[in-house]
């Protein structure tokens, strides 16, 4: 390497050995805390088995109708005490459902950067393993299945334990115990005296979810020691459409440059005929020397390709058609046949078919409770209860799905308007939403106010409330004889009665709406409608729109070895262009071409229109 001037790295020994960046997510002890808190919920869950088992006397005691003033149990408390009632139905989920979000930070963060992971190591990767990889907005049911025909066992582990967490956990939590209410049972003829509702544990699905949380414990050490003692492979996070720019920028004054096969597509080229050209070529991130024009060379941290700097790529005749396939111009998720899908999920233990999940209950009721009649009758509340619930999760995981494309193709809408101002690091680098969690992407677009990446993490959020808040909702109306299913006569008692019946009842209207709001707002809002030729969810994708951009990639030239984000903003933060995504004038080529490039005063571009076929007479790239 003597005689290269190594580029923005502050310690060039360390960095020759490999980038090695890595974002707060994968820190060590940011797991671990994960991993504490399962074990809290296993010690907790097995305080209350034992509690349960001591207290059984006095709880059989109250179920015999026997008079007590004051028994000194947690699992008795008044009908009318709402505290005891929300502790009991909403904490424990409300718990499972905050450990989900923290997984799932984690686990996009693990999905999104495992390309370039890829890219990193000795062999590099192609398309099928790393260029052509699309995790981040993939339906999490499939990814560990996805990944694991790759090997990339590292989004195994991190998918398998969110969707763990997520959805099974988070069911059973709400069905490890249930309540009996002495209006409706023991005490039903009583009129004086309190009236003392019990809580009652169940032992099969408590030691169920005991267990799979040990299995996330394992699994989340297993994936900590994986991601503490595996590099990166990158010196920044590559977030944005900026962070793939990075990469790339040197490429013109590279041996084995990337952009050389790229800029042989067609920009508008779908995105089989991009994985189909570019099969069987190796990509791989390294440092390459980079000449200048005064004989001066810098060592820089580029995408190469293992081909020969003539190589050619061999192409059909339609390779060069534009198509206009709506599923590649918007994946599945950013449909309206999606998202209704995800409401008709989420819903699919609401009103219409409650009665029948509960005569469903029957069959897995012996599974639960004896054969006595409150025994079965708790059992078939407790498998309703927990499907409902499954469903529910089961929805918010597609909802999570449509947030993360929505806030994907965001920035691209904007750049398709030119209405972009300000510098090259707001627009191509912190517009990226997608690449945060759920609760970081909703403070940072509050924070900055972006309506729809607000909006889109909002909506999930909703899904989350709506976990822990509708179940219970649904079980005390249907005990109470208020769900329209509901075979038993109707009454009020304790906390479904007056003020505390009418807040109940507001909150989970108000959650209804809202969730089905957010329906109505996807499929109206315009975002279902394809507007790229190609959806920008790969690392090839993003490049061909890229390979074009001379004047952009231009700006990025010497931040791909950049520690700093600091460092990154000052360089990218003075250049105050506008940028815009459409139809620019290549002069090297001498053809239109899609690109995201930054505007010049005089210089004309269009926006791309949907459907519009090219235009006769004129040449492309």
């Amino acid at each position: 390497m003597a005689g290269f001037k190594l580029s923005g790295l502050a310690d060039p020994t360390r960095s020759l050995h490999g980038p090695n960046w890595k974002p707060w997510a994968f820190h060590p002890l940011y797991i671990i805390f994960i991993c504490l808190l399962h074990i809290v919920f296993i010690v907790g869950i097995q305080l209350i088995l034992k509690k349960s088992g001591s207290d059984a006397k006095i709880i059989q005691r109250i179920q015999q109708n026997e008079t007590i003033d004051s028994p000194e149990s947690i699992f008795v408390f008044d009908e009318g005490d709402m505290n005891a009632y929300l502790t009991w139905q909403y904490l424990p989920i409300a718990l499972a459902t905050i450990l989900a979000i923290l997984w799932e930070s984690l686990d996009l963060t693990v999905r999104r950067l495992e390309p370039f992971h890829q890219l990193s190591l000795p062999e590099g990767g192609d398309v099928d393993n790393a260029l052509c990889l699309e995790y981040t907005g993939t339906f999490s049911f499939t990814v560990p299945f996805r990944a694991l025909t790759r090997r990339h066992y590292a989004v195994v582990m991190s998918s398998s334990v969110f969707v763990v967490v997520a959805t099974i956990i988070t069911a059973l939590t709400g069905g490890m115990w249930g309540i009996e209410w002495a209006s409706l049972s023991y005490s039903a003829e009583k009129v004086d005296g309190p009236k003392w509702a019990t809580v009652s544990v169940n032992p099969g699905v408590a030691i169920a979810t005991q267990v799979l949380h040990g299995l996330v414990v394992a699994g989340g050490l297993l994936l900590c020691a994986t991601l503490h003692f595996r590099q990166s492979g990158l010196y920044h996070d590559p977030k944005g459409i900026g962070g793939v720019a990075s990469l790339i920028s040197e490429s013109d004054y590279i041996d084995q440059s990337a952009l050389h096969l790229f800029r042989q597509l067609p920009s508008f080229a779908h995105s089989k005929v991009v994985r189909g050209a570019l099969r069987g070529i190796r990509f791989r991130l390294q440092h390459v020397p980079v000449f200048q024009q005064d004989g001066s060379s810098h060592l820089m941290y580029q995408l190469t390709a293992t081909t020969d700097p003539g190589y050619i790529i061999p192409q059909r005749a339609e390779d060069g058609i534009l198509y206009h396939d709506r599923w590649d111009a918007t994946g599945f998720f950013l449909t309206k046949r999606a998202v209704f899908i995800a409401e008709c999920i989420i819903w699919l233990g609401q009103a219409a078919i409650i009665g029948a999940l509960y005569q469903v209950a029957k069959i897995g009721s012996k599974l639960l409770g004896g054969d006595d009649s409150g025994s079965s009758t708790s059992s078939k509340t407790t498998i309703a209860k927990i499907i409902y619930t499954l469903s529910l999760t089961i929805g918010g995981v597609m909802w999570l799905s449509v947030q993360r494309e929505l806030q994907t193709f965001e920035p691209w809408q904007r750049l398709r308007k030119g209405k972009q101002r300000g510098s090259a690091y707001a627009n191509l680098v912190q517009s990226d939403f997608a690449s945060l969690g759920l609760l970081t992407s909703l403070f940072l677009a509050a924070a900055k106010g972006k309506i729809v990446e607000l909006w889109a993490s909002f909506a999930v959020l909703m899904v989350y409330v709506a976990t822990v808040f509708v179940p219970p909702l649904l079980e005390l109306s249907y005990a109470a004889g208020l769900g329209a299913r509901s075979p038993l006569p109707a009454k009020a008692f304790g906390v479904i009665s007056g003020s505390s019946a009418l807040s109940l009842a507001a909150a989970g209207i108000a959650i209804h709406l809202v969730i089905l709001c957010n329906m109505f707002f996807v499929m109206l809002s315009g975002r279902t409608k394809p507007f790229l030729p190609r959806r920008p969810s790969t690392l090839a994708s993003q490049i061909l729109y890229l390979c074009h951009s001379d004047r952009l990639l231009k700006n990025f030239r010497g931040t791909s070895t950049m520690q700093s984000p600091r460092e990154l903003a000052a360089k990218l933060g003075s250049t105050n262009r506008g940028c815009g995504f459409g139809w620019f004038y290549w002069q090297r080529g001498q053809a239109w071409c899609l690109a995201v490039e930054q505007e010049v005063p005089g210089q004309q571009w269009f926006q791309f229109n949907w459907g519009t076929p090219l235009s006769q007479g004129s040449r492309y790239a």
